[in-house]
């Protein structure tokens, strides 16, 4: 039985290059506010002390996205607390229900058997 071997199409013929992936360099930020100028980096170390120290040409400097990442949790902080006030509301709730009792059973008394 033959082989069949898939229509690729204009690609058939083609040979393409090995792709190797590459992760450095890379893009971490840019210097200007309509993002045409990149700070690139060229391996891990750069690109922990760009994160950790910032750029002195960057465009947002490191107190104003610490500002902004401060501002960040105190929103997240605000969500959970809502959050734990719901769920504490629920459990009492539930552990109301569970401590009334139960009125509307009928009470048998020995007489009745």
């Amino acid at each position: 039985m033959a082989k069949v071997r898939p229509y690729l199409g204009v690609y058939e013929n083609m040979e393409f290059p090995e792709y190797k992936f590459q992760e450095y360099p890379k893009v971490v930020g840019y210097r200007d506010e309509k993002k045409q100028v990149p700070i690139i980096v060229g391996d891990a170390k750069e690109e922990v002390e760009f994160i950790t120290k910032g750029e002195p040409g960057a465009f947002k400097s490191r107190e104003d996205e610490l500002e902004a990442e401060l501002e960040r949790k105190a929103v997240e902080l605000e969500l959970a607390k809502t959050q734990l006030a719901e769920m504490k509301a629920q459990k009492e709730l539930a552990d109301s229900k569970k401590a009334a009792p139960a009125s509307n059973k009928p009470v048998l008394n020995v007489k009745d058997i």
